[in-house]
């Protein structure tokens, strides 16, 4: 599994991807035509405030499965670890692996103190992996109208959780 930059070949399945009823389920629902193209554009040329973000490659060269980033979460504080997977990646592991990388990218090349991800609470395969990854969750909120669920995984727990593997 690899994490790669994007490029514009990336346009379609990053398009797909935005405007997938099912993806997009607990992320405010499909964008439109239009706005999934503006969101893939924006990706591609680094342009839209996401922070760090990658194309997630099960093997080298082959088709995405899907994207995760780490980009300024909604309270500004920390950084947020965010995936969204293709519906035939979906459930296959390539979502933990993806998100092992981008947290070791966090905590050793980046040096980040903490990681946060927020998904909805009845999103319950999120909150499964990010339990799987080693964060807590530390808060319930009201955000967009619906329950979230806040976690957070800290460097030093984050090497703790390795070292004892």
């Amino acid at each position: 599994m690899k994490l790669a930059s994007l490029h514009p070949i990336d346009y379609p399945w990053l398009v797909f991807l935005f405007a997938d009823p099912g993806v997009r389920k607990y992320l405010g629902g499909p964008l439109s035509a239009v706005d999934a193209g503006h969101r893939a554009i924006q990706l591609i040329i680094g342009n839209d405030g996401a922070g760090k973000v990658w194309a997630i490659r099960p093997q080298a060269g082959e088709a995405a499965a899907g994207l995760v980033w780490l980009s300024p979460h909604h309270h500004g504080e920390d950084m947020e670890l965010s995936i969204m997977l293709l519906p035939e990646w979906q459930g296959r592991g390539v979502a933990r692996l993806a998100a092992e990388e981008a947290l070791r990218i966090a905590f050793v090349e980046d040096r980040l103190p903490k990681v946060v991800a927020e998904t909805q609470s009845a999103n319950v395969s999120c909150r499964r992996l990010m339990e799987a990854l080693g964060m807590g969750r530390v808060r319930v909120l009201e955000r967009f109208g619906v329950e979230q669920s806040l976690y957070e995984l800290t460097a030093e727990a984050w090497r703790e959780r390795r070292q004892n593997a």
